[in-house]
């Protein structure tokens, strides 16, 4: 959460190729079950996707970086569903 925390509050000093670089990595922890369980659980409450999603209002930023960003929300999101289903 600190990573979050810092790029959150430092977004204007970091390029946004290492941003992309952080999406993907985070995209990186689909294809494992325990990266999709650590998923789970850093996003849990959501207040770290909004964080992500605001990142990506910057104009600094680009529209595919934004598109990525988007994607990832609706996976992390839709991984929240199908967890959610499984158990009840």
């Amino acid at each position: 959460k600190m990573f979050f925390f810092f790029v959150f509050q430092n977004r204007s000093h970091i390029s946004e190729e290492v941003l992309l670089d952080c999406l993907k990595y985070i995209e990186s922890l689909f294809e494992k079950p325990c990266g999709r369980s650590l998923l789970e659980q850093f996003f849990v409450d959501g207040r770290e996707l909004l964080k992500i999603i605001l990142l990506s209002a910057n104009k600094r930023l680009s529209l595919t970086y934004v598109n990525k960003t988007l994607k990832l929300a609706i996976k992390i999101l839709e991984l929240g569903k199908i967890e959610f289903s499984e158990h009840f």
